[in-house]
């Protein structure tokens, strides 16, 4: 099995734990709370803006929250492409609205797409970063916790329950709207503004476990694990940065040559080079191109 049919499944099989929660009313929470008896995650993002709003600590809610913490230490970004609903989701509305559209039309809607984003301003994984954090201030000064209204994990999340419970939708889901549209200003889109992957980024720096490494042994340098990954990393770089990966493993997959493999906790020895971090000017040198 590939890792690709492997995040599949895994991201169905939390989607089918959440409905069937919700139906028979388990009472797992959603992914901002989820519980299973004494085992508690509480998303970082989600703690964070609740403390802010109320300018309280919820003593309760802090173990479950330096759970998730050391789960990001220890995983990295993997929530963002093996658990994220909005991933999983997101890719099968993008692709049955591609094949329900004519060929001709699928075209013009592509060209039409380039020519505008073209003509819009760039930003990147330090302005999300910037954002981000102007609205946690925003949080606290007015007490609100208003970026839970327009996250689209949490607006997804509620209306699959909500339509599984009541059979309903909330008007909420126009609000999704505004990240997607968002995101066209940013390099990668979403994935450079989402609060939710900013934050894990942030403590994903500290990650250093379960990484792909390239053997040059094999690795004929067609840098086909560059252009498969969501943000442009490359294995053959020397200096990674685990902020951006979020463990995808298309780098394993598409490798002609089979010469990546994961590796634990890889260590510097001749032939093997950590993935997938990628030197910052290298970065920002493709962001800008």
């Amino acid at each position: 099995m590939t890792f690709e049919r492997a995040r599949k499944w895994s991201g169905i099989a939390i989607l089918m734990l959440i409905i069937g929660a919700a139906i028979w009313g388990f009472g797992l929470g959603s992914f901002c709370y989820f519980h299973i008896g004494i085992f508690r995650l509480m998303c970082p993002v989600g703690f964070a803006e609740l403390c802010l709003s109320t300018c309280t600590i919820y003593w309760n809610l802090l173990p479950p929250f330096l759970l998730v913490i050391g789960l990001i230490i220890l995983l990295g970004r993997m929530f963002c492409s093996w658990i994220c609903p909005v991933a999983l989701l997101g890719g099968w509305f993008k692709s049955l609205l591609l094949r329900a559209m004519p060929q001709g039309v699928r075209m013009w809607w592509k060209q039409q797409g380039i020519r505008v984003v073209k003509t819009l301003p760039k930003l990147g994984y330090k302005d999300g970063i910037a954002i981000t954090i102007g609205a946690f201030a925003g949080v606290a000064i007015f007490g609100f916790p208003f970026i839970s209204s327009f996250c689209p994990i949490g607006i997804i999340t509620r209306n699959i329950i909500g339509f599984f419970t009541h059979f309903q939708l909330h008007a909420d889901l126009v609000l999704l709207f505004i990240p997607v549209c968002f995101g066209v200003l940013f390099f990668h889109g979403w994935r450079n503004i989402c609060p939710v992957g900013a934050f894990r980024g942030l403590i994903a720096g500290m990650n250093h476990t379960f990484v792909p490494v390239v053997n040059h042994s094999l690795c004929n340098g067609c840098r086909t694990c560059e252009r498969v990954c969501p943000f442009g990393l490359s294995p053959q770089n020397d200096n990674l940065d685990s902020r951006f990966c979020v463990k995808c493993l298309k780098c394993i997959d598409e490798c002609p040559q089979r010469a990546i493999s994961l590796s634990f906790l890889p260590r510097d020895r001749e032939g093997h080079t950590p993935c997938p971090r990628v030197h910052a000017k290298a970065l920002h040198s493709n962001q800008a191109s």
